[in-house]
């Protein structure tokens, strides 16, 4: 697939089923003000498009701040202004249509991912999960967690910054689902991380090292999906590099 040789390119990546940690899923939670960036790099040792550990972060926020800088819209929203509110949605569902691009061509390849998101659609992570299991992906799930009074405080430093009475409203939601996460994801697949503190010096130390132990526990692990190990050994005896090779591409929503 043109497309998919085009981003590993860009990427810097190796031919997907030759790739480490294939088939391999982190999706992402935790409500606004979070710190979810700032962990999942910790996690994946993130030093540019590719992380240490070859994953590849989709998200549609980059793109949905990168469309608003260019068309010169403000980054916060204002529950008074609707005809702004209008704009800049106008501008997300833009963002979320560059983001599918990307994830699909990721997909395409195996590639290790992650996908981010703040967990508050329930049903959206359900069909994501079931969607790339179906496919032969192992998938874990990372819950980036804070207080309430931690993420209003890094909400109103934030650039693209909400207005506290939707942070109060996601994180409600995000934490109203956090038990039905762990019964999804089960014991071994999902992990909790608690953000709340400001690190700096041995402390940052000492968490980096653990996020990115737990990050090699998730993405350095053997494939255990049966249907990921059956999707190997297909396209090697068809000398495939590509989930297109063998199938149309499945539909996994951003």
């Amino acid at each position: 697939m043109k497309l998919t040789k085009k981003v590993n390119s860009l990427l810097g990546i190796e031919e997907s089923i030759n790739d480490k940690n294939i088939l391999k899923a982190i999706i992402l939670a935790g409500g606004p003000g979070s710190g979810k960036s700032f962990v999942i790099e910790q996690v994946i040792g993130k030093a540019g498009p590719v992380s240490g550990l070859g994953a590849v972060i989709s998200a549609s926020d980059k793109f949905f701040e990168k469309g608003l800088e260019k068309l010169n819209i403000p980054l916060k929203f204002d529950d008074n202004n609707p005809e702004l509110f209008k704009k800049q949605m106008d501008v997300r569902e833009i963002a979320k249509a560059t983001a599918q691009t990307k994830l699909n061509s990721i997909i395409d390849g195996l590639l290790p991912l992650v996908l981010d998101g703040t967990g508050q659609d329930l049903t959206k992570i359900k069909k994501q999960k079931k969607a790339l299991e179906n496919i032969g992906y192992d998938v874990d799930m990372i819950f980036v967690n804070t207080s309430l009074e931690v993420a209003q405080e890094r909400n109103r430093t934030r650039p693209r910054s909400l207005t506290p009475r939707v942070v109060q409203e996601l994180w409600d939601t995000v934490q109203n689902n956090l038990g039905e996460f762990q019964s999804i994801f089960g014991k071994t697949r999902f992990h909790l991380v608690d953000n709340s503190k400001t690190l700096e010096g041995s402390d940052f130390k000492t968490f980096k090292a653990k996020m990115f132990k737990m990050g090699m526990s998730i993405l350095n692990e053997p494939v255990k999906n049966p249907k990921g190990r059956a999707l190997t050994q297909a396209l090697k005896s068809v000398n495939g590099k590509y989930l297109s090779d063998l199938s149309k591409l499945p539909d996994v929503p951003v």
